[in-house]
């Protein structure tokens, strides 16, 4: 299989389910939330995370934090851009989880403590065809890139996640809850 195969299938980035979804599925085994016991905090982190899975320029920005004061026009218009496409992502991301979690792919949790949603995979759910590397080897080295780069986040809250994927940077984001 090619590329061309795991092109997006709708032209509203934020509205594409299965893009979503299998880099949702992607990330999610990466960090090695796969039981109640290791969720993944607040799935709102997954809607700005996705970009960075799947976008090699962006975890290339990440990953080179000699230059985070000395970005380029564009290496900061493509962490706009991202930003952008998580805010206008989360709310179809929300109803794509209930759908998730209704055919068994992922479990979530409710965090009375914290007040968000956790996320993990199913370990009964059928995913094996992440499995493929050739498909998805660029998905599979981005979130190893985004794992390293951001520790412990699993469990940051939302504003760390966004501090070390945009503020850091220079890019101004707004509160989100």
């Amino acid at each position: 299989m090619t590329e061309i195969n795991k092109k997006r299938l709708m032209f509203v980035k934020g509205e594409d389910f299965y893009f979503m979804s299998y880099n949702t599925f992607l990330l999610l085994d990466i960090l090695n939330c796969k039981s109640s016991d290791k969720v993944f905090k607040d799935y709102k982190k997954l809607s700005f995370l996705i970009d960075f899975v799947s976008n090699p320029l962006l975890t290339e920005i990440l990953s080179n934090s000699k230059s985070k004061h000395n970005l380029s026009i564009y290496d900061k218009e493509l962490l706009n851009e991202a930003y952008g496409n998580g805010v206008t992502r989360m709310a179809h991301f929300k109803r794509l989880l209930f759908s998730l979690e209704k055919k068994e792919f992922i479990g979530l949790v409710k965090n009375q403590k914290r007040n968000t949603i956790d996320i993990y995979l199913n370990p009964e759910g059928d995913i094996n065809f992440l499995r493929n590397e050739e498909i998805f080897y660029i998905e599979r080295k981005n979130a190893e890139i985004v794992k390293s780069s951001i520790p412990r986040l699993t469990i940051l809250k939302l504003e760390n996640v966004l501090s070390n994927l945009f503020n850091n940077f220079g890019i101004t984001t707004w509160p989100i809850s």
